[in-house]
């Protein structure tokens, strides 16, 4: 099996491309979003307790 110049040309036309297709889908892939659509929550999902005001005003667990 020889190398010609046209066999040459083709297999370095298909490496360009299937290089160029991944760099296309990689670089997809970590574009951040141009917007993201908020969607209102229908309940809130933990327990909603009464506020207890020495509670806030005291330090906290993880407050140093």
């Amino acid at each position: 099996m020889e190398l010609t110049r046209r066999k040459f040309g083709k297999i370095l036309a298909a490496s360009a491309v299937a290089v160029l297709s991944g760099v296309w889908k990689v670089a997809g892939r970590m574009a951040p979003a141009s917007f993201i659509r908020a969607v209102k929550a229908k309940s809130f999902p933990g327990r909603i307790r009464a506020l207890d005001e020495a509670e806030v005003k005291g330090t906290a667990k993880w407050g140093g």
